[in-house]
């Protein structure tokens, strides 16, 4: 993973993002691309009644917003120099989703955090549910409460089967080759006719990767059993395929991928 994508905004998540962005990227000997999506709120440019009483017009709201994002620039600057590795920033005139959209089709990674900001849509799960969507690649999610995180920490693989498990898997091994121990679970029973997490090692191993693999059984919430799971393995990270129904339907029906943006317990790398 060369080209690591990082979402730069000023909130609690903010450091994790960027912490976690340099450690694979000093381990992957890649470069950050740092995304600021510059996005004034509707109420200040459609909310006319609002500029009117502050006395602004729409140029001085954004003039005044412009100064905001860049003393954001110049504040993280200092820190990201310290953090040692290559990077770029970009502004990107947009919501946070989709000026990450927009920047992620050369990156490698995307990385957010699982937090909520009402603010510029980046109320979770909706805002991470739109990145995954629309990145085209896998998505490292961070609770907000994540200071370090260890690329070289243990790894659950969330396995079905299914497509979306197979390529969550694929997508992440650059990082998988870093973890010290990878289990893969399965909750539940697979369909006869798809891959085993038996069949799921093996093509570990033709990575000269060795994985624990472990068949437990549903009882209850899938999504609550893999974080029980993985918090008794302390893992550093989930991996799982998102929304094996379609977006529309996972967010009507709760599905567990939607159970998983809402928890604030462990990184999940998703893909879609």
């Amino acid at each position: 993973m060369k080209q690591i994508l990082v979402h730069m905004h000023q909130d609690a998540g903010q450091r994790s993002r960027l912490n976690t962005a340099a450690s694979i990227a000093k381990m992957t000997d890649g470069k950050l691309l740092c995304c600021q999506p510059t996005h004034v709120p509707w109420i200040a440019l459609e909310g006319y009644p609002f500029i009117i009483r502050a006395g602004l017009s729409e140029k001085e709201v954004w003039d005044a917003a412009g100064e905001h994002w860049q003393e954001h620039y110049e504040d993280m600057l200092p820190v990201i120099q310290k953090l040692n590795v290559p990077h770029s920033w970009l502004r990107v005139r947009a919501k946070s989703a989709e000026a990450l959209i927009e920047k992620a089709p050369l990156a490698d990674l995307t990385i957010v955090s699982l937090g909520r900001n009402p603010v510029d849509n980046m109320d979770s799960p909706t805002f991470v549910a739109d990145v995954i969507s629309g990145a085209g690649g896998p998505v490292l999610a961070l609770p907000e409460a994540i200071e370090n995180f260890d690329p070289n920490g243990p790894a659950v693989i969330a396995w079905d089967g299914s497509n979306e498990a197979g390529k969550a898997l694929r997508a992440s091994l650059p990082l998988l080759k870093h973890s010290r121990h990878i289990l893969v679970l399965c909750i539940g029973e697979v369909d006869r006719r798809s891959y085993s997490t038996q069949d799921a090692a093996e093509y570990l191993e033709l990575y000269g990767l060795s994985a624990e693999v472990r068949d437990v059984p549903k009882r209850g919430k899938i999504a609550n059993r893999l974080l029980a799971i993985a918090k008794a393995e302390k893992a550093a990270m989930l991996v799982m395929g998102a929304y094996s129904h379609s977006r529309a339907r996972e967010m009507v029906l709760g599905g567990e991928t939607r159970r998983m943006l809402e928890q604030r317990q462990v990184a999940v790398f998703f893909t879609h």
